[in-house]
């Protein structure tokens, strides 16, 4: 059998020899020591951190590293229990096994796995929370768990609301054209709004001027196409009264009120990333949607001028949610036409809560 001194060339003992060496040195009280060398101690923990590196490296799924270090963990497992099970047969008595180093790795690397992924899965949630924390609620970011929603392209049954401020070119004229004063003007006017619109669940989609798009139903939903079509009218609801509210101060104090034009029509929109990404062009993309179903939304809020009405919903709108809780009752005013379109498109007058 090998021992220490086989290291330094002697040749292997006999096992009788062996347990005449063991038996003697138990019965005169002297201290075991292990054969292995001080210096295999750091080859041991070197050992120890590479195992648990490539277990780390292991949960990194989908990618070419994660499959490399699976396959080689895998190998090496294989490896260590043959080799075990061959050793267990040696007559090693209570000295420190020359596979332990791997066999302790194990749960050490579980350790690890569970930090790495802790820290992966906090850097995901502080890129999703940035992504979206500017464009859904707080409701909707606890709801999709630190993850992110799946953002390719897809058809989906959607509602869209624009909302436009009316006189926009003499509010700014009244401001005697102050940039500075405009923006404050505006802030002060999409702060309501866009609070109005998270409550209901719905994702801030564009500004364009004076103008917010909102989406209901992606890239997350409210549970169902009809409560997402329910949130969007009772969202607008929510605003028309705030900006009532806001106009009693504006009078008060002298200024001209202020009045808006909301549509919402709702049907299949494609939804998803648009735009160049690109790197060396300054590339950008933008998750939103297009289709019929947004060029009627923006029609239908065009046409609250004409009717000198704050919100107008299609007949779709009406025939998805109907008079649903909080939703008054609706008045038909007649139809628009929608470029590119042959039917035209029947509108919906809603009254106040």
């Amino acid at each position: 059998m090998p021992t220490p001194y086989t290291r330094v060339g002697s040749k292997p003992m006999c096992g009788i020899e062996v347990m005449a060496q063991s038996t003697d040195s138990i019965r005169r009280g002297l201290p075991r020591q292990s054969h292995r060398a001080a210096a295999t101690l750091w080859r041991d923990l070197l050992l120890v951190f590479a195992v648990a590196t490539v277990v780390a490296l292991a949960g990194l799924r989908g990618t070419f590293l994660g499959a490399a270090s699976t396959l080689g963990l895998v190998a090496a497992v294989v490896g260590c229990a043959f080799l075990s099970a061959w050793h267990v047969t040696a007559m090693w008595g209570f000295q420190f096994h020359p596979t332990a180093a791997f066999l302790l790795a194990m749960p050490l690397s579980a350790a690890t796995g569970i930090a790495w992924r802790s820290v992966v899965q906090g850097r995901e949630l502080k890129r999703v929370r940035d992504t979206f924390g500017a464009y859904v609620g707080a409701e909707v970011l606890e709801s999709l768990g630190g993850k992110m929603p799946e953002l390719g392209g897809e058809t989906r049954q959607i509602a869209v609301l624009f909302c436009d401020i009316r006189g926009y070119s003499a509010l700014a004229e009244s401001m005697g054209n102050d940039p500075k004063a405009l923006l404050d003007e505006l802030n002060g006017h999409f702060a309501p709004l866009v609070a109005a619109l998270k409550k209901r669940g719905a994702y801030v989609d564009n500004y364009v001027g004076d103008l917010v798009m909102a989406l209901f139903g992606a890239p997350v939903s409210n549970g169902s196409y009809e409560l997402n079509v329910q949130a969007a009218v009772l969202a607008a609801l929510d605003f028309v009264s705030l900006v009532e509210e806001r106009n009693i101060g504006r009078r008060a104090r002298g200024q001209f009120p202020i009045e808006v034009g909301i549509g919402v029509h709702c049907g299949e929109a494609v939804v998803g990333n648009l735009g160049s990404t690109d790197p060396n062009s300054g590339g950008k993309i933008h998750y939103t949607a297009i289709g019929d179903t947004v060029n009627v939304a923006s029609r239908v809020e065009s046409a609250t001028r004409g009717q000198n009405v704050a919100l107008l919903v299609t007949r779709e709108v009406v025939d998805v949610c109907g008079e649903g809780e909080g939703i008054p009752m609706l008045e038909r005013i007649g139809e628009v036409n929608v470029k590119g379109r042959e039917a035209a498109v029947e509108i919906y007058k809603i009254g106040a809560k």
